[in-house]
């Protein structure tokens, strides 16, 4: 990695180089000679490695067909586990604007996801706690979040 970012960097000051050279060349018969010049000098800064008979080495780890499997199965467990997790807080956000559109403040909202063996995230459980102020609105309060959140929700009381 070090090579590649050695390289880039003589590319920029090569770049930078031909920049001031060609700035300062006087216009006129000798313009277009300066032109293929500098072309070529930004040229062979590009290809320096290669040239060089040293080149650029990238190297790919060697992965083993087992292992390969398990790393890709453990890949798309985290991104499986990222995905519901940011779903997760998207309808824990929803269900706050929405009590908030209620008038409701101080409500806890707990949601339990699932993922299936088919990558398929689904909701198994969205819980509001009320604060015990809500006592009585439990059930108006319920059809307005799920009606805005499209799932069922549970509401419990918070104790007093």
């Amino acid at each position: 990695m070090e090579a590649l970012q050695s390289w880039a960097l003589c590319i920029v000051f090569s770049a930078v180089g031909a920049l001031l050279v060609h700035a300062l060349s006087p216009k006129g018969a000798t313009e277009k000679a300066m032109r293929v010049m500098i072309a070529l000098f930004l040229l062979s800064a590009i290809l320096s490695p290669f040239l060089s008979g040293k080149g650029i080495k990238f190297t790919m780890p060697v992965l083993d067909s087992g292992n390969a499997e398990d790393q890709m199965e453990a890949a798309l467990e985290k991104v499986n586990l990222s995905l519901a997790e940011q779903a997760r807080r998207e309808i824990e956000e929803k269900a706050q604007q929405a009590l908030v559109k209620i008038g409701i403040t101080g409500a806890e909202i707990q949601v339990d996801m699932d993922i299936a063996d088919d990558s398929i995230i689904s909701i198994t459980e969205l819980k509001i706690f009320l604060p015990h102020t809500q006592e009585g609105k439990e059930r108006f309060i319920q059809e307005k979040l799920e009606q805005t959140l499209g799932c069922p929700v549970t509401i419990e009381l918070d104790e007093p």
